[in-house]
């Protein structure tokens, strides 16, 4: 993970849990948790899903999922290590399956998919 990532993914946390004690945290939360969950839910989908983008604007719905989402994101899905998968792939490799990643460049109008077999 990149360091701007990290520094970014500890800014959210930090704000997102912080929450608790004061009236002033509770909405700079709310504010961040809108900003996290509305980010996660107009990259969920190829085509932007204007249903799933507006569950954003609920205050308890976005404080709950991006502090769930921060949780798992900032301790990296609570794998050992960022090779874990791969180095446990014997391990799996008897199940047929098709992984296909997908990246969305936001900033632009193209696609990229590439599929592994």
């Amino acid at each position: 993970m990149c360091c701007l990532l990290q520094h970014d993914a500890a800014s959210y946390s930090q704000t997102l849990l912080s929450a608790a004690t004061r009236s002033q945290l509770i909405f700079a939360a709310i504010t961040a948790a809108k900003i996290w969950t509305t980010w996660e839910l107009m990259t969920a989908h190829l085509i932007p899903n204007e249903e799933n983008i507006d569950k954003g604007n609920d205050d308890k719905f976005s404080l709950a999922f991006a502090r769930i989402e921060n949780h798992y994101f900032f301790n990296r899905g609570f794998l050992p290590s960022d090779s874990h998968l791969l180095d446990n792939i014997d391990k799996i490799r008897h199940i047929k399956t098709v992984i296909v990643q997908v990246f969305l460049l936001l900033c632009w109008t193209n696609y990229l998919v590439v599929i592994f077999l």
